[in-house]
């Protein structure tokens, strides 16, 4: 090891490796599933479609780890320096574990509801909003101060579709997903009026993707399919290089973002005709 700074990509790889003996334990759960009747007991704590989502995002967060501990290796060597800010790598690395325990936990208990706003405890409505809401704003406040000091930067914020308009049964998940949206518009024009010009932001307002945690919710109509992670990961990569300010997946999401400007009773008919209202009817989540 050439350089102190080096050290920083150590515990990087030794999380990524926890991650990927993790993600290994829980396929072997998968597959032992399609080998041998698991007592329902043990299904009704451990779902099935919480293993798979869980297998997903444990294999996201250990490439994630592992590719950033390698360029925190690399780098050093190949500029022949020492990592500038350290600190500020640590840093990151509790605010990604932070934020990947954190959905981890929202799986296991289902911070996604899918249940009538008086069937949703105070706790679940504070969890919602803590992963949905809370976080970008934290993750935000934390590496801002570094991308004005290098004059450019690019803020990336996951919403969704329910950030633009209400869901029956998703009242807590889309009211979290608008404060995002909002967020993400008062941070642009913050920026803009403050003179970042040069720190850009992308605000992401995608229809339900097939990762797990919609687990039973339907496609409203053929104008709003169920969209595949493979797809949606593309489409924001090229958004973020293009330097979209709003992306919306699929773009027939455009239709409910213009008919807000319509008259109440005008938006509410479209978003029944569009199936939006029925498309939690069939919602199982992680809890089957």
């Amino acid at each position: 090891m050439t350089f102190q700074t080096q050290r920083v990509a150590l515990p990087y790889f030794v999380i990524a490796l926890l991650l990927f003996a993790l993600q290994v334990t829980v396929g072997l759960w998968l597959a032992l599933q399609y080998v041998v009747t698991v007592p329902q007991a043990v299904v009704d704590v451990f779902p099935f479609a919480t293993s798979r989502a869980m297998h997903t995002n444990l294999l996201v967060l250990w490439l994630l780890l592992g590719f950033m501990g390698a360029t925190f290796y690399l780098v050093p060597e190949e500029a022949q320096t020492e990592l500038a800010w350290p600190k500020l790598a640590y840093f990151q690395l509790v605010l990604l574990v932070g934020t990947g325990v954190a959905a981890l936990v929202g799986f296991l208990f289902g911070w996604t509801q899918g249940r009538p706003l008086l069937e949703i405890s105070d706790a679940e409505i504070a969890g919602t909003f803590d992963v949905n809401a809370l976080a970008p704003i934290w993750t935000t406040r934390a590496f801002l101060p570094t991308m004005i000091e290098r004059g450019r930067g690019h803020i990336v914020t996951i919403a969704s579709a329910a950030g633009l308009i209400g869901v029956p049964r998703l009242t807590d998940y889309a009211a979290s997903k608008h404060a995002v949206v909002g967020f993400d518009d008062a941070l642009r024009a913050e920026l803009r009026h403050l003179g970042h010009r040069q720190i850009r932001t992308t605000v992401v307002c995608s229809y339900f993707i097939s990762t797990g945690l919609f687990e039973g919710a339907s496609a409203s109509s053929p104008l709003l399919p169920i969209l595949t992670p493979e797809y949606a990961a593309r489409q924001i990569v090229r958004a973020i290089r293009r330097g979209r300010r709003r992306l919306l997946l699929p773009r027939t999401v455009a239709v409910v973002y213009l008919a807000r400007l319509l008259p109440v009773p005008i938006l509410d008919w479209i978003a029944r005709a569009l199936g939006v209202t029925r498309s939690m009817d069939g919602f199982r989540g992680r809890r089957t």
